[in-house]
């Protein structure tokens, strides 16, 4: 070989054999780990079938095992209806019974009751840089383990709740499952996909905190009061720090000012329907506000949501007492799903000012404030707010709904709330 071609040869062998060493290493670490990782399975006591499936894996020599709070909330509302089931690397099964959970941060602690391994992974506690090489592991549907290579992207920004975004697409099944470095450590554990290569993992020190929590349910009657408590505990340490910020506020039309995006977590979107038909008798202006807090608590009901919205509306054709009949038209739900054995009804006291014949130059206010219960949480409420006002042809309606919060919370934000936005 020719002098300079052997030269060239050495420094490319030289660029190639750590890729190969480290691609050996974290197969090797990935091949250890795998008697760890399990299929959690929530079966129905009645047909004996799975209601839903995730998966999990071993923190302890002595069988805890983790996985999302979410693969295991069916048995959490209905312990006496389901039971909880492992299937491990060679297909044996065993019960689980459920230790602790976390509603906020979707993760939650279980316990063989049959002795498993004692190969387990270790908790990380390093720091991650945006780039850095992890492994999401889980059982998909039957399909046995599935590996999916991506990188660490830090915590996600616009979200209150501490989430890992992950650069890799997370299956259907996977949940519950470890996110681990080169080494085998946990960085986190998988909770969902939003598609094109963005999944979310929770951190790995909520796994350390309930792994190390001592305020643990002493049995199934104490799991509603347990995730009650933690809604509380958060809901108040969250809108605390909300309601003693200053607001930002924008024009929204001739006549208002609304509140715009109140802190990093919450995301404004604005609208016109300048360009479409009915905007030939009524022209209306819209931004409507969302922050990131999602708290998912069983099938079809779900909480921890914040919104608020704005409509400025105008015409030029329309009579006062045309316009005022297709403002008051307007019908505001709640954001969050919540069947009705979850919650009561809404209870609302409405309030209503007619100014009379000189509401072109005083104007007119309407504003309703509505509270439904829960049934398992007591003392949190959802919470649904609106106000008409406005003159005879110009009319701003704001709105917002909040979920599980304390009456006290819902009171201070609705003053807030009138005290910012305003119509001129």
């Amino acid at each position: 070989m020719a002098p300079a071609l052997y030269k060239l040869f050495v420094i490319l062998l030289s660029l190639f054999v750590p890729l190969v060493v480290i691609a050996q290493q974290d197969r090797s670490s990935l091949d250890i780990h795998r008697q760890s990782i399990y299929q959690i399975v929530v079966n129905e006591n009645e047909t004996g079938n799975k209601s839903a499936l995730g998966s999990g894996f071993q923190v302890s020599s002595d069988g805890l095992i983790v996985t999302n709070y979410h693969v295991v909330s069916g048995y959490v509302f209905e312990p006496d209806q389901r039971w909880l089931e492992f299937v491990d690397a060679n297909g044996d099964t065993g019960t689980l019974s459920l230790v602790d959970f976390d509603v906020i941060n979707d993760v939650a602690l279980l316990k063989a009751d049959m002795t498993v391994g004692t190969q387990y992974f270790e908790i990380s506690t390093q720091s991650y840089r945006k780039g850095d090489r992890i492994f999401a592991m889980g059982n998909p549907l039957d399909y046995g383990m599935l590996v999916v290579d991506g990188a660490y992207n830090g915590i996600a920004e616009n979200s209150y709740i501490p989430k890992i975004l992950f650069s890799g697409s997370l299956n259907s099944g996977m949940s519950g499952g470890p996110a681990v470095d080169a080494a085998g450590a946990i960085v986190g554990v998988n909770v969902a996909t939003a598609g094109s290569q963005l999944s979310f993992l929770v951190p790995a020190d909520k796994v350390l905190d309930i792994i190390n929590d001592q305020n643990r349910p002493e049995s199934t009657e104490d799991y509603m009061t347990h995730a009650g408590d933690q809604i509380r505990a958060f809901q108040q340490g969250y809108y605390e720090q909300l309601l003693d910020i200053d607001w930002p506020d924008q024009p929204l039309g001739e006549y208002a000012h609304v509140i715009a995006e109140v802190a990093s977590d919450v995301s404004c979107w604005g609208s016109d329907n300048q360009n479409r038909p009915d905007a030939e008798d009524i022209r209306v202006l819209e931004l409507f506000c969302n922050n990131g807090n999602h708290t998912y608590l069983q099938n079809r009901f779900n909480t921890g949501k914040m919104h608020y919205s704005f409509y400025y509306y105008e015409t030029d054709s329309l009579t006062p007492k045309e316009f005022h009949s297709a403002v008051g038209e307007q019908v505001f739900r709640p954001d969050n799903a919540a069947p009705e054995r979850y919650v009561t009804g809404y209870e609302c006291q409405q309030n209503y000012v007619d100014i009379g014949d000189n509401a072109e130059d005083l104007g007119f206010r309407q504003a309703g404030l509505c509270f439904r219960a829960y049934h398992e949480f007591t003392g949190l409420y959802d919470v649904l707010y609106y106000l008409f006002q406005g003159q005879d042809t110009k009319a701003l309606v704001g709105h917002f709904t909040l979920s599980a919060v304390t009456e006290d919370i819902a009171l201070s934000f609705a003053e807030k709330f009138m005290g910012v936005a305003e119509w001129n």
